[in-house]
């Protein structure tokens, strides 16, 4: 049965965006472990951990702009670019300042991984296949956080390769993104309001802040917590 080509571009989506989530399990835990070691204070690792959100926040209104100017697959495969050159350059860059702005640029690159994987994926996805897709699409990126974490407890925080295969795992991730075209959504508009939003469904809006409020606390902290408690790395 030939597979058309709306189908091969999914799974070309899903491959990158569920390899994009090992490295994402991998950093989350590691960046907040690794400042640990260093003997940082629970307030500073919680604003550094605040950076990458942070650029979310301010990047994301002016993502259409860059996806109309620069179109949507240079800007996703720079986003790539700059995900693993961040995991690359945290280790060579040992410091808490330095960590402010790595981890900010790598909240931009994630920013625009994510945004463009999920306007694609509902951008193929019709009525009639709309929840199928996308818990196929939400199952591989927690798989791929799900394995990120594991890899990361067994190499753990003692030398730099855990930074290293993070990196590999987003240049592989990378790849699929190069051969793929066709894409279903031309341009997207770059008038968008985000209070306007806010206003017209507070709910929705309220809803996805208190989401992100408790995954980034959980994610970022609660390694740090289980630490307190005497578990090992691997458990933590």
């Amino acid at each position: 049965m030939k597979i058309s080509k709306n189908y091969k571009n999914l799974i070309l989506i899903i491959a990158t965006i569920s390899l994009a989530g090992v490295t994402f399990g991998m950093t989350m835990p590691l960046s907040t472990l690794t400042l640990r070691s260093w003997g940082v204070s629970s307030t500073m690792i919680g604003l550094n951990s605040a950076m990458p959100a942070l650029s979310a926040v301010l990047l994301t209104p002016f993502l259409p702009k860059f996806i109309n100017q620069w179109g949507q697959t240079n800007v996703i495969r720079f986003c790539l670019v700059l995900v693993a050159t961040c995991c690359i350059c945290l280790p060579l860059f040992p410091d808490l300042f330095s960590w402010f702005i790595l981890r900010f640029l790598l909240g931009a690159g994630a920013t625009g991984i994510w945004v463009l994987s999920e306007v694609w994926i509902n951008g193929y996805a019709e009525d009639h296949n709309r929840g199928k897709i996308i818990g196929a699409y939400t199952a591989v990126l927690s798989l791929g956080f799900i394995v990120g974490v594991l890899m990361f407890s067994v190499i753990g925080i003692e030398d730099n390769r855990a930074f290293y295969l993070a990196a590999g795992f987003i240049i592989i991730a990378a790849i699929p993104i190069w051969t793929i075209s066709g894409l279903p959504i031309d341009e997207m508009a770059d008038d968008v309001s985000f209070w306007r939003h806010m206003v017209s469904s507070p709910g929705l809006m309220g809803s996805s802040w208190m989401m992100g409020f408790l995954y980034a606390g959980t994610a970022y902290l609660l390694p740090i917590y289980a630490l307190q408690f005497d578990l090992t790395l691997a458990q933590s």
